[in-house]
């Protein structure tokens, strides 16, 4: 059986950028299927959540809503008023 010795001059620069771009590319072609895969899963895990909850969200919308309206409107509602007076 022959043994042969093969010698090659490789710029290692140019060997770590090539094994860096082969691995991006292996790792975003995987990653990229399976953060597709989580996303879908997701988006149907919110979408079954919000719709079993859907008057607990509503409810706690509404009272936020109805809490800013209060809270930034009746101070222009009395300015309102009080200008109206006035005149």
């Amino acid at each position: 059986m022959s043994k042969y010795t093969i010698q090659a001059d490789i710029d290692e620069d140019l060997l770590l950028e090539e094994f860096t771009r082969v691995v991006n590319q292996v790792l975003s072609r995987t990653l990229g299927q399976e953060t597709l895969k989580e996303t879908g899963v997701m988006k149907q895990a919110i979408k079954e959540i919000v719709y079993s909850r859907k008057e607990e969200i509503v409810d706690r919308v509404v009272n936020k809503a109805t809490a800013e309206i209060v809270r930034k409107g009746m101070p222009k509602l009395i300015k309102k008023l009080t200008e109206a007076k006035e005149e």
